[in-house]
């Protein structure tokens, strides 16, 4: 006898047909076959445009929408200055190389339409202190993939103020508090300093700091 399938039901997606056919068949194999399609790569992607539907799964399926809507979902990253200069830091060290392959990469998903990139006020000011021009413009040129731009106001600058006394810079505090309003889902930094203090932070900061090399090796075990 066949088995019942879910009740499930669908919000509606801008993609194509075959990938709405794609699925909507996964969905009624309970994503059984999440493991054969490669729903990151497949159902992400409509013309370079980006849905943000969620999925919605009847009970006793919670967990499958849960799956779902994390596949689907587009993270937002915050990218600090720091981590935006690391390709055009000295390859020549191990440890800038990798991080620097990171960047890359993370830049690679959002150029990809995959991942958002979330800049701010306090990113580009940052940027517009480095003395070498071509390097200054280079740097502007990776801010201006940013598909979220936080304007400092009021609220911003006390959220930072309050950050700053839990022991961050003066800097790092503003990024924070920029991020903490966009919402996103990860900020990336290759400071260590500022790293290891977010970890030590983390029930009086509302988003996660992380390296990008450890964050994307992460990713990339899902």
């Amino acid at each position: 006898m066949e088995e019942e399938q879910p009740d499930i039901k669908l919000t509606p997606v801008k993609t194509s047909d075959p990938q709405r056919k794609m699925y909507r068949e996964s969905l009624k194999r309970c994503l059984s076959p999440i493991q054969h399609f490669n729903l990151k790569e497949n159902l992400l992607k409509n013309n370079g445009n980006i849905t943000k539907q969620r999925i919605k799964v009847n009970s006793p399926f919670y967990n499958i929408e849960k799956r779902i809507y994390a596949i689907l979902k587009i993270m937002k990253i915050y990218l600090d200055v720091c981590c935006i200069n690391r390709p055009f830091d000295d390859q020549n060290q191990d440890r800038i190389h990798l991080e620097a392959e990171a960047v890359i990469s993370v830049l690679k998903h959002i150029d990809e339409g995959k991942w958002e990139l979330v800049s701010s006020d306090a990113v580009v000011y940052e940027i517009n202190q480095t003395l070498n021009e071509e390097k200054r413009e280079r740097l502007l040129s990776i801010n201006n993939k940013a598909q979220t731009y936080i304007t400092l106001d009021e609220a911003i600058v006390r959220r930072a103020s309050e950050i700053q006394k839990i022991g961050f810079t003066d800097y790092d505090a503003m990024h924070i508090a920029c991020s903490e309003k966009a919402q996103v889902d990860v900020f990336l930094s290759t400071d260590d300093k500022l790293v290891k203090k977010a970890q030590t932070s983390t029930n009086k900061l509302s988003i996660a700091i992380q390296n990008p090399l450890t964050w994307i090796q992460k990713e990339f075990e899902k």
